[in-house]
């Protein structure tokens, strides 16, 4: 005879989550039973623990294939190009100019550069 427990119960027992358990009962992979209608303050699902235990079961696979290796998952972002392009800026300094022209000069090479990293987000 079935077991039937609630989704909650399923969720805590089982530890898996509660969209995984409607994933199931859509793809009819997990039967499910209705208890309640129109009068009762609506209906609960249930489903049976030993089908549930059937379903999770760990499942013997075939051997891994090893691939490339990738690279890690580090992803440079428009900041960190802002970053690089004023140190680059900081390091080109002439020895002809002025503290003032330099800054001034630095300045307007930062500004570019921050408008090129804010266009390159919004692509």
């Amino acid at each position: 005879m079935a077991q039937l427990i609630t989704l909650q119960q399923a969720v805590d027992e089982f530890h898996v989550g509660i969209a995984t358990l409607y994933r199931y009962m859509i793809k009819d992979q997990l039967r499910r039973y209705k208890q309640g209608g129109r009068e009762s303050r609506g209906t609960r699902t249930f489903i049976d623990r030993a089908e549930l235990r059937r379903l999770l079961k760990p499942q013997l696979v075939g051997p891994v294939k090893r691939g490339p290796l990738r690279r890690s998952g580090y992803v440079r972002t428009a900041g960190w190009q802002a970053q690089r392009e004023r140190r680059l800026i900081k390091a080109k300094r002439r020895e002809d100019e002025t503290d003032k022209d330099w800054a001034a000069r630095r300045d307007a090479e930062l500004a570019g550069a921050q408008d090129l990293a804010r266009r390159r987000r919004r692509r």
